[in-house]
């Protein structure tokens, strides 16, 4: 991984952070839908990135959320899960094309929308879940889980239209 790659990286992971503790964590609509932004940057960590690496990314990245959202390990195991099955999902979506680079731009609107709904949805729905750990409330935790997954996938769609777009890329 060569210095430009590095740097970005790190600054969107303090990008991501810092939006998600001081601007995201309050944001929920009616109850039920939540974004946990955050997610985005460990779903377009480049696609070289060791599977080791991954995790331990996933763990520091979950880590780092728990300690400010006082949830004692929930988002550190769902970040690390999402981080696990992550190889395992780039090699069913890309069974005969080789998918080189995660952009929206490069991929199309249908295979980022598949990669990141399915991701982000494992993730909250796992969050959810551990948070209620009652499966009496299955189909509450359900409901959230698809909720949020939208919410996050669209703020993160958008994301991707304003900052990483061919277009803002070709003005500069």
């Amino acid at each position: 991984m060569n210095n430009l790659v590095l740097i970005r990286q790190g600054g969107a992971f303090f990008a991501y952070l810092f939006l998600q503790i001081f601007f995201f964590r309050y944001l929920d609509l009616f109850g039920v839908a939540f974004c946990f932004l955050y997610v985005n940057f460990l779903l377009f960590l480049p696609i070289n990135t060791d599977k080791r690496m991954l995790l331990f990314v996933g763990f520091f990245v979950g880590f780092f959320i728990d300690g400010f959202d006082s949830t004692l390990g929930i988002h550190t195991f769902a970040c690390v899960l999402i981080m696990f099955l992550r190889p395992f999902l780039l090699h069913f979506l890309s069974d005969k094309n080789e998918v080189y680079t995660l952009s929206l731009s490069e991929n199309g609107v249908f295979w980022y929308l598949q990669y990141t709904l399915i991701l982000t949805f494992i993730h909250h729905f796992t969050i959810f879940l551990l948070q209620q750990f009652n499966i009496s409330y299955f189909l509450d935790t359900l409901i959230k889980g698809v909720a949020s997954a939208i919410l996050t996938v669209s703020l993160g769609l958008l994301i991707q239209y304003l900052f990483f777009s061919p277009l803002v890329k070709n003005s500069k």
